[in-house]
């Protein structure tokens, strides 16, 4: 019971880390007592409002700053890269193709993930602000989702988030129709 004409019951106070940041739920929280329920006071008892409001913010800002700490985020604090392949998506088979990732930072280290296979294809790049992941002769197992992400090369705790996919297609080689000449 605590304090006259107060009591609580059980309550739940939650902030995942699988979801946002901006997610704090609270869920079956009762103040009550002498005939009132919820957040307020009343001539029966004091004020309430102030002790939960102060409870609310400071869980509130909890919340947000964990979220905004990388505590959650595994370290991810870089801005998400984006994907382009070059000439097109849709490639011949044996044609040629480049998957680029680019960053808005310099001394990063690239890495290029294929959906389904656990081993990225790495990059260094401490000059510029974009890799280039070449794929001189496609195969049809070089078809599929691609998506990249990078970190510093000096502080490898430091992640970017992952880009969009980019799909690559593989086409199978078109060849022109043949014309039969009648003599």
């Amino acid at each position: 019971m605590g304090r006259k004409g107060m009591s609580t019951s059980r309550a739940s106070w939650g902030c995942s880390p699988w979801r946002s940041s901006s997610f704090c739920s609270h869920s079956g929280l009762r103040l009550g007592g002498a005939g009132h329920q919820g957040v307020g006071g009343s001539a029966e008892g004091p004020p309430t409002a102030p002790i939960m409001a102060s409870a609310l913010t400071i869980l509130f800002l909890s919340c947000w700053l964990a979220g905004h700490s990388g505590a959650w985020g595994a370290g991810r604090e870089y801005s998400k890269p984006t994907i382009s392949v070059s000439p097109s998506r849709v490639v011949a088979l044996r044609g040629s193709v480049t998957i680029r990732c680019e960053g808005r930072y310099r001394s990063m280290e690239f890495f290029l993930r294929k959906a389904g296979h656990p081993n990225p294809q790495v990059q260094m790049v401490p000059d510029g602000t974009m890799a280039e992941f070449p794929i001189p002769s496609v195969s049809r197992e070089d078809g599929g989702s691609y998506t990249c992400d990078y970190h510093s090369i000096t502080e490898q705790s430091r992640w970017s988030y992952l880009s969009d996919p980019v799909e690559i297609i593989v086409a199978e080689p078109s060849y022109p129709k043949p014309n039969i000449l009648r003599t």
